[in-house]
C-alpha cells in the first residue's frame, strides 16, 4: 500500500520533532560549560574614577571596560596617582582582596617593584603597560620573565621615538613655513614634565636626537613644567623673553600646549602663524586646536594600551602565549595627527560608545588566523572600518 505524500511529510515532521526533543534534553542535562571568568586587577595612574576627565584617561578606562565585557573578564580597579605610598597601598589592597589571576599596571619607581615582590609567591601574574622601567630600574628588576618569572610581559609606546616624531613633524612644518633664523635653522624651546619622570625625560631625549640628527634646528632650552598648563604658561613667557627667535614650541603633553598658547597670545603673537606648537596625547582640545590652526600636531596611540594588554592576557590565559619576536616586550606605534589627516582621524575617533565594538576580533583565541598583534591606531582604525568590527 503506497504512503501518501502528505502522510510521508507528516512522518518526517514527527521524527524531526522527536529528535529536537531529545537534543533539548541532552543540552539540559549536559550543558556546554560556560567560560570561566578571569579576574584582573588594574592599578591606574589617576587619582580616582570621578577625575577621569582628560581624553587619554577617559579613552583608556572606557576601552578597558568594553574589552572586559566582551571577554568575560572581572575587573577590579584601583587608583594610585597621589603618591608612591598611596599607589603601593592601593595595589596591595587589590591583591589581598581578590587574589587575582593577573595584575595590570604601569611601572612606577618604588611602587611596581614592591608589587613584584609581593606577588612573587602567589598565583598572580603581572603585566606592565605604558609606563615601563627606566634604565636604572631595569638593573633592579630586570626584564619580563627574568628575575621575576611571574612578570610575563609589557606593552608601551616608545617615548623616545614619540618625542623624536613630534620634533621631526614640527621642524619640517616650520621649514615649510619658512620660520627660520638668520642661519636658516628652526629655533625650539621644550616643555617637559616632572623631575625624575622617565616618560618626560625619554620624550625630551627623542627631541634631542632629532636636533642632533640634522643641521636644521637648534634647541634653545628645555624646562620642566610639571605637566601643568599654568606652569607651562609661566615657563613659556620666560623662555620667549630669553629666546625671542623661537619659532617652535615642543611639549611633552597636549595639556601644556594650552598654557604655551596663552603665553604666545599675551605677547601679541599668533599661535600657528608666528610659532608652531605640538604636543602628545591626542586630547580632544588638541584636536580642536589643530582644526582651528593654533596647534600644528599631536602624537598619540597609547590610550588603548590597557585594552590591548587585556586582550593579550585573555589569550595567554587560554594557552596562547605572546612570544612574537622571541620576546615579551611589545611596542605601540605612535600616531601623528595634523590638519592634513585630521578629517580621516575624526571619521573613527573619538569612539562614542566603546561597547559597540566587538573586541573579540582582536583575540587570537577567537580569531586563530591572527598571526601578529598590531598595536597601532592606524591598524585599529582600518579594522573598525570593516562591517564585522561592529556588533549587529
Amino acid at each position: 500500500m503506497a504512503v501518501s505524500p502528505s502522510r510521508d511529510a507528516a512522518n518526517r515532521h514527527a521524527i524531526a520533532l522527536v529528535r529536537l526533543f531529545i537534543l533539548s534534553l541532552l543540552l539540559h542535562f549536559n550543558p556546554c560549560p560556560a567560560e570561566d571568568k578571569i579576574q584582573v586587577d588594574v592599578l591606574l595612574s589617576t587619582s580616582n574614577k570621578n577625575r577621569i576627565k582628560e581624553t587619554f584617561h577617559r579613552t583608556l578606562f572606557n576601552s578597558l571596560e568594553a574589552v572586559a565585557d566582551d571577554l568575560n573578564i572581572e575587573l577590579s580597579i584601583g587608583y594610585g596617582k597621589s603618591s608612591s605610598v598611596v599607589a603601593k597601598r592601593a595595589g596591595v589592597e587589590l591583591l589581598k582582596s581578590n587574589n587575582p589571576d593577573y595584575f595590570l599596571c604601569g611601572y612606577f619607581k618604588d611602587v611596581t617593584d614592591h608589587h613584584l615582590e609581593y606577588t612573587a609567591n602567589t598565583r598572580t601574574k603581572l603585566f606592565v603597560f605604558n609606563a615601563v622601567p627606566s634604565r636604572q630600574d631595569k638593573q633592579k628588576v630586570g626584564e619580563p620573565r627574568e628575575k621575576y618569572a611571574h612578570w610575563i610581559g609589557q606593552l608601551n609606546m616608545d617615548d623616545r621615538k614619540t618625542g623624536f616624531l613630534l620634533a621631526d613633524r614640527l621642524i619640517e612644518m616650520a621649514k615649510k613655513a619658512n620660520l627660520l633664523n638668520k642661519q636658516g635653522k628652526v629655533e625650539i624651546i621644550a616643555l617637559g614634565g616632572n623631575y625624575d619622570d622617565f616618560i618626560s625625560s625619554e620624550r625630551i631625549e627623542g627631541l634631542k636626537d632629532r636636533v642632533k640628527m640634522q643641521n636644521d634646528a637648534v634647541l634653545n632650552q628645555s624646562v620642566l613644567a610639571g605637566w601643568s598648563h599654568t606652569n607651562a604658561e609661566t615657563s613659556t613667557t620666560s623662555l620667549l623673553d630669553r629666546h625671542p627667535n623661537t619659532r617652535v614650541i615642543w611639549s611633552a603633553s597636549d595639556k601644556m600646549v594650552a598654557g604655551a598658547i596663552r603665553a604666545i597670545e599675551n605677547k601679541g603673537w599668533k599661535p600657528g602663524v608666528d610659532v608652531l606648537l605640538g604636543g602628545i596625547n591626542l586630547d580632544d582640545e588638541a584636536l580642536e586646536r589643530i582644526e582651528h590652526g593654533t596647534q600644528a600636531v599631536s602624537i598619540g596611540g597609547n590610550a588603548l594600551a590597557a585594552a590591548w594588554s587585556l586582550i593579550m592576557l585573555y589569550d595567554y590565559h587560554h594557552g596562547i602565549d605572546f612570544t612574537e619576536n622571541n620576546g615579551y616586550k611589545f611596542e605601540i606605534e605612535p600616531y601623528a595627527v595634523t590638519k592634513l589627516n585630521l578629517k580621516s582621524y575624526n571619521k573613527t575617533f573619538p569612539i562614542p560608545d566603546w561597547n559597540k565594538i566587538n573586541f573579540r576580533q582582536f583575540s587570537k583565541k577567537h580569531y586563530p588566523g591572527i598571526s601578529k598583534y598590531e598595536f597601532s591606531l592606524d591598524a585599529f582604525r582600518k579594522t573598525l572600518e570593516k562591517k564585522q568590527s561592529w556588533q549587529q
